[in-house]
């Protein structure tokens, strides 16, 4: 199998997995904003904010930056300075994106195993929320599946740079 035809089996693999949990993302955005309005509300006109609120939210936030990445990168939206390299030849480019792409995976990688044992350690020592008690683990996990799906993408991307690189061609 060719690297070029890796990268887009691993591309559409990745764009599949990262916009269903992009849904959950955003199911989990509406759903803190909803929060917020009701917290603000209650403080602001009954003078009684929803008890743990602070603590939902910090959860959520969680979900939808892990669960968002991955599907920002499939789009390749993410933030990129390519002022010196677009003035490169394209097989310089797909060089330098071969090595950005492969550090870039390589840190998020370490970044998902890491998080996957803490999650594990949290769920062991049986670590919960200070107010509303709630085990923290599963939002550990689910910044090691962000991070592990934002891996496969940096993988794709790493591929098709390498392909590039092999054979010259320019993006």
């Amino acid at each position: 199998m060719s690297l070029d035809k890796a990268a887009r089996l691993l591309d559409r693999a990745a764009s599949r997995i990262s916009g269903f949990l992009h849904a959950m993302g955003g199911i989990t955005l509406v759903l803190l904003m909803l929060l917020t309005a009701a917290d603000v509300g209650m403080r602001y006109f009954l003078n009684r904010p929803i008890s743990g609120a602070y603590e939902l939210s910090m959860f959520m936030m969680a979900i939808v930056v892990a669960f968002g990445i991955g599907y920002c990168a499939t789009r390749d939206e993410h933030v990129k300075v390519r002022i010196l390299i677009d003035a490169l030849s394209p097989r310089v480019r797909a060089v330098i994106d071969s090595i950005t792409w492969f550090l870039s995976m390589f840190f998020l990688a370490l970044v998902a195993w890491q998080s996957a044992l803490y999650s594990k350690t949290v769920f062991h020592d049986g670590v919960t929320s200070p107010d509303l008690l709630i085990p923290t683990f599963p939002f550990m996990g689910v910044v090691a599946v962000g991070s592990a799906v934002l891996c496969i993408v940096f993988l794709a991307q790493f591929l098709n740079a390498l392909s590039r690189a092999l054979t010259g061609e320019s993006q």
